[in-house]
């Protein structure tokens, strides 16, 4: 996988990790049925994505800019772009549980990212 594949796989699969977590454990639908559940998952992957590039394309080219690109440093950097996002999202009825769960998962999300594109690198660099 070419670098430039890599990223772009990065950028479609990550979104993923939130958009199930979300679609499963919140209520998004009034059944407790586990089917109609996982049957939100690309409904809610498609906001996913967007919050993914929105948030994730800036803070990737900068961190390309300064070769920032570790396990370590993308954990903050996902920790630190989920809160904000439910920092955005709960504007009127903040939750800290909430802000730290969804801290929580966009430090997974960036380090699923971060795995798909690092092997692209790798690859790369043996081509």
């Amino acid at each position: 996988m070419r670098k430039m594949t890599a990223t772009i796989a990065g950028f479609l699969v990550s979104p993923l990790i939130p958009a199930a977590y979300f679609a499963i454990s919140n209520s998004l639908v009034g059944s407790t049925d586990i089917a109609e559940r996982v049957e939100m998952i690309p409904v809610v992957y498609v906001p996913s994505l967007l919050v993914t590039v929105i948030f994730g394309l800036p803070v990737l080219l900068i961190a390309i800019r300064f070769n920032l690109i570790r396990w370590w440093s993308v954990l903050p950097a996902g920790f630190a772009m989920g809160g904000l996002v439910a920092v955005i999202l709960q504007s009127s009825n903040f939750d800290g549980k909430e802000v730290a769960r969804t801290a929580m998962i966009g430090a997974c999300e960036t380090f699923c990212f971060w795995l798909i594109w690092k092997s692209g690198r790798n690859l790369a660099t043996r081509e």
